[in-house]
């Protein structure tokens, strides 16, 4: 577990970080967004049965041992994200306070597409990883 994790951890520190640039909508946020989906796209198709592991232990009793086992990393994934958000929201400060909860939400978003495509319903292509970032970042600056 702890090795899957860190193949995981070592693409987020490779992943765009967010740099502001508020005069173009395509060169602000949106890249960042879209090289997160791509990063848990491209984790998820080469690692799929740990990936889905990972999701199904979001679903799973916390004081099992698979779920304590996994909280430490899952937190480390969670807490990229909202620094992520913690980043934009320097700049778009309609977002201030609501950093954790846009993390969360936008990692169940991709997650949900994820389990959609394991199951043969849904595709990680450009088309959904472009789809994901634009209704997310409609929802965020609506």
């Amino acid at each position: 577990m702890r090795e899957n994790f860190k193949q995981l951890d070592n693409r987020f520190k490779t992943t765009r970080h967010y740099v502001s640039n508020t005069n173009n909508y395509y060169e602000d946020v949106y890249p960042v967004l879209l090289d997160i989906v791509d990063t848990f796209f491209s984790y998820a198709k080469e690692n799929s049965m740990f990936y889905m592991m990972m999701l199904s232990l979001a679903f799973s009793p916390p004081s099992s041992r698979p779920a304590i086992m996994a909280e430490q990393y899952q937190r480390a994934l969670y807490g990229f994200l909202e620094n992520t958000f913690s980043d934009i929201s320097s700049f778009h400060t309609n977002l201030k306070g609501k950093e954790r909860a846009f993390s969360w939400r936008f990692y169940a978003t991709i997650s949900t597409q994820v389990a959609l495509w394991n199951r043969g319903y849904a595709n990680l292509d450009d088309e959904a990883r472009q789809s994901i970032v634009t209704h997310f970042m409609h929802g965020i600056f609506s």
